[in-house]
């Protein structure tokens, strides 16, 4: 069974800024899961943002192939 492959973005919307967390599977490339935060100053969102993509890119260095 695949992991399913996480999507990252910072959205406007009404009262601030939100990060947007979306989960793809890999074989159809359909979004099976979205988490959506609750709105806050785009300087906290964004700091978030870094966050989440750093530890994502932190396992993807861990990732071997074959």
């Amino acid at each position: 069974m695949s992991k399913n492959i996480p999507a990252f973005t910072v959205h406007r919307v009404a009262g601030g800024w939100a990060f947007i967390k979306l989960e793809i599977d890999p074989k159809t490339l359909k979004i099976v899961s979205k988490t959506v935060s609750e709105p806050d100053t785009k300087p906290i969102i964004t700091e978030r943002f870094k966050i989440e993509v750093g530890k994502y890119w932190g396992k993807l260095d861990e990732q071997t192939i074959g």
